[in-house]
């Protein structure tokens, strides 16, 4: 006679890790002109990353604004300890309009490597074609954690420098 097996109705994921995400807005992107906003609209996008040819969902991903009053931010968020131990990949968008991470995940997950390859050869016509008017302020491989990485440059013009720190925190 078979041994009964019981399979439970749901799967569910032991998350037993955590990675902090810490954000300080050195130079606003959107302090210079006089007709903006003095904010900025960050996307921040981290993935797991993969050599296929589309990222699963992000680990996370949030909407920020920043200004001169709030320009320092941080998270924690659950991962489970083989995530917390692999490669990532963080993208840093200014949003310029009212679109959602619904409307420009898919397209980074999609298109994630040719999207990095333009952000290296600083191709923003390429960037443009998938991004809009998006702004893609950084992407950034994290292999080892912690880190600690700097977005800064220009663009359209205004000058922005972001500070980026992420650590894991592993259980007591």
């Amino acid at each position: 006679m078979a041994k009964e097996v019981t399979v439970p109705d749901v799967v569910t994921t032991e998350y037993s890790d955590t990675l902090s995400l810490e954000i300080n807005a050195i130079n606003l992107s959107e302090d210079m002109s006089i007709v903006s906003t003095k904010n900025d609209e960050i996307l921040i996008l981290l993935y797991e990353k993969s050599d296929s040819t589309t990222l699963s969902k992000p680990l996370f991903s949030k909407q920020l604004i920043f200004d001169q009053k709030s320009s320092k931010r941080q998270f924690h968020f659950p991962v489970t300890n083989n995530q917390a131990n692999t490669a990532l990949l963080l993208f840093f968008i200014e949003l310029d309009y009212d679109i959602t991470v619904e409307q420009i995940d898919p397209v980074i997950r999609i298109h994630h490597k040719t999207i990095v390859e333009a952000y290296k050869n600083k191709d923003r016509s390429t960037i443009q074609n998938y991004l809009g008017s998006e702004d893609l302020l950084g992407v950034q491989q994290i292999t080892e954690l912690p880190t600690e990485f700097i977005f800064n440059g220009t663009y359209k013009l205004d000058r922005y420098e972001y500070l980026l720190n992420i650590k894991h925190k592993k259980p007591s």
